[in-house]
């Protein structure tokens, strides 16, 4: 259930916090039922090396030195 409600956080900066709390936990759900666990399975049940994640968040980064 943890996996379901509880987005990761870890080592984000305070910018792409406020992203991923933006996100409904409805949706945030969905995608964890949808997307992640089938990759799981596909990944590490049936060892399936070529199996990709979709994001739930689109990184749109504008680096500019």
């Amino acid at each position: 259930m943890i996996a379901l409600w509880v987005p990761e956080t870890k080592r984000l900066t305070l910018e792409e916090l406020d992203q991923v709390f933006s996100i409904p936990t409805g949706v945030y759900a969905g995608h964890q039922v949808k997307k992640s666990l089938p990759w799981f399975i596909k990944r590490y049940v049936f060892f399936q090396k070529s199996a990709k994640l979709e994001p739930l968040l689109v990184e749109d980064r504008d680096v500019t030195f």
